[in-house]
């Protein structure tokens, strides 16, 4: 498998690397940039590589590749209740 050095993917640049299974993982943690590699033909990991759990809609940071659209004010879609109301 090809190594991806510090040099290449720095961590001052915000390069993280592991190995799940047989796949090698790179992701940047400043803009969410994920890569996986293999010398196999299908990627076999053994644990998963993320999980999502979401426990609010509420959010104030506003990250470039977040996917939820979560508001500093929590605004629900409709239908939907928070956890503090309850239906009459």
């Amino acid at each position: 498998m090809v190594q991806y050095t510090d040099e290449l993917m720095p961590a001052d640049r915000g390069w993280r690397q592991y190995t799940n299974g047989n796949v090698h993982v790179m992701i940047n943690i400043n803009d969410g940039t994920k890569i996986r590699i293999t010398d196999d033909d299908e990627f076999h990991t053994v644990f998963p590589e993320s999980i999502d759990l979401k426990i609010t809609n509420r959010c104030n940071i506003g990250c470039k590749m977040c996917h939820e659209g979560s508001t500093e004010k929590g605004i629900r879609g409709p239908g939907r209740m928070g956890i503090h109301e309850r239906r009459r």
